[in-house]
């Protein structure tokens, strides 16, 4: 709330809880920051004691500390005072202001704040079955409380990321309606918050595909809070949706410097360089997330694309391999097999792929249809998912293989028209794509593929 310090997220300062490894000088080097604030919370009955101290990274020297006995009820009134504390011993002048708990209750209810932060463990896991733990402690927050707007919000951010893994188009349309109504209802609870406009703001975008307003929304709350990097990322995601795909990545730098140790920051960094044509640096990124996050889906499926288009293909298929969701390591491997040369096995992929994924994210059937040349069933998948509704095709520009594979084509122009979205005729050219390891010449399927 002080954006006179540099504060990094929890996602990546957490990273250190409970290690001892690191001295303080690695730390601060690894978070980017001078100071570090470090304690304990240890938990009796009713009764809380905190002990919390803040260190000069460089040298380890204390700058300030204070233990708190209090009971629990207290903890938000705690929160505030070590934060006020904080600002106060780092010379920060606050004009007599204190540092209120944003993510508090308005009941001030200990087990829905809990239910909030277990919510949020779960959400940061990035894989379909913790999804679904995220949506329920979050709708349990909301039961013991029923005004937690930061509850709402992070609800419809869980339910809208759902939209990924949602099998079919009613249970799609349902996912975001209820992203967007409890969106709006966190918004009506708290007018000024960046959350709660962010979870509009994805809602608009991959739901609507109302990517004008999305970025008005998403305007909104970086401007209501500049510090916050999940914001900040989402209206990066919407800047690389247009095309925009260098000023995407400048944000996502900025994003990196508030949360250096978030794997998801990094995958949508290397994500949005793979499809500039940047595979060398996407490379980086995306290892670098999986080294943070070794079982979330889809790194490892980007990563195999940028070793292909680096001309590793052999590593790509390893890659591809190890990605743990059975749907992106599908198509990620049906895509290297093609490139290889060993057109059975991309082949055969490519038939599971319309038997298990053509009904929820066709998009990524287009992908390898792209990568092949075979331009008609690549658009009929990508017709397909916009008629359901895939959010796929809402980030066409993110993805491996469709724009520049397609640009040119009218029929590119037209989808693109009916999403929105700008026609790459009328943008610059970007930098050409690297090529494969090997192209294909398998440019055709047996009959029967279409959905």
């Amino acid at each position: 709330q002080v954006h006179d310090i540099k504060v990094i997220g929890r996602n990546s300062s957490f990273r250190f809880r409970g290690k001892q490894q690191d001295d303080t000088a690695a730390i601060g080097a690894k978070l980017g920051v001078a100071t570090l604030l470090e304690g304990t919370v240890r938990k009796q009955g009713n009764q809380v004691r905190i002990v919390a101290s803040l260190i000069k990274a460089s040298d380890g020297s204390e700058l300030w500390s204070q233990t708190y006995d209090r009971q629990l009820k207290d903890v938000f009134a705690v929160q505030s005072d070590i934060a006020t504390s904080v600002a106060g011993a780092l010379k920060i002048a606050l004009l007599g202001q204190t540092i209120e708990a944003t993510d508090k209750p308005p009941s001030g209810n200990l087990d829905a704040y809990d239910a909030l932060l277990q919510g949020r463990k779960y959400a940061e896991r990035r894989n379909r079955a913790d999804y679904f733990k995220a949506v329920d402690y979050y709708q349990q927050a909301i039961k013991l409380d029923p005004n937690y707007a930061t509850a709402y919000a992070r609800l419809a951010i869980a339910q809208q990321w759902f939209n990924d893994w949602v099998a079919n188009t009613d249970e799609r349309k349902l996912a975001g309606a209820q992203a967007r109504t409890n969106a709006l209802k966190a918004i009506e609870l708290a007018p000024q918050s960046a959350l709660a406009l962010g979870a509009l703001g994805i809602n608009q975008a991959w739901s609507d595909f109302d990517y004008p307003s999305a970025q008005v929304t998403l305007k909104k709350a970086v401007a209501l809070d500049p510090s916050n990097a999940e914001t900040l990322y989402q209206l990066a995601d919407v800047t690389a949706c247009l095309d925009r795909l260098d000023e995407a990545v400048a944000m996502m730098r900025k994003v990196l410097t508030k949360e250096p140790l978030n794997a998801s920051f990094h995958f949508y960094t290397g994500q949005f360089l793979l499809a500039a044509g940047k595979p060398d640096a996407a490379e980086t990124e995306l290892s670098r997330a999986i080294t943070l996050q070794p079982d979330a889906a889809v790194y490892h499926a980007y990563l195999a694309i940028a070793l292909l288009q680096r001309g590793q293909s052999d590593q790509a298929l390893r890659a591809a391999s190890d990605e743990p969701d059975p749907s992106n390591r599908r198509w990620a491997l049906s895509t290297i097999h093609f490139a290889r040369g060993e057109t059975a096995q991309g082949r055969a992929l490519v038939d599971d792929m319309i038997r298990l994924d053509a009904s929820w994210g066709p998009s990524s059937i287009a992908m390898v249809y792209a990568s092949i040349g075979s331009k008609d069933k690549a658009f009929a998948m990508l017709d397909h998912a916009l008629d359901i509704r895939d959010p796929g095709v809402a980030t066409i520009y993110e993805l491996p293989y469709l724009i520049p594979k397609l640009r040119g084509d009218p029929r590119l122009a037209h989808l693109l028209k009916k999403l929105g979205l700008p026609d790459p005729a009328t943008l610059p050219t970007p930098a050409a794509w690297p090529a494969a390891a090997a192209s294909s010449s398998v440019n055709t399927l047996p009959s029967g593929h279409e959905p």
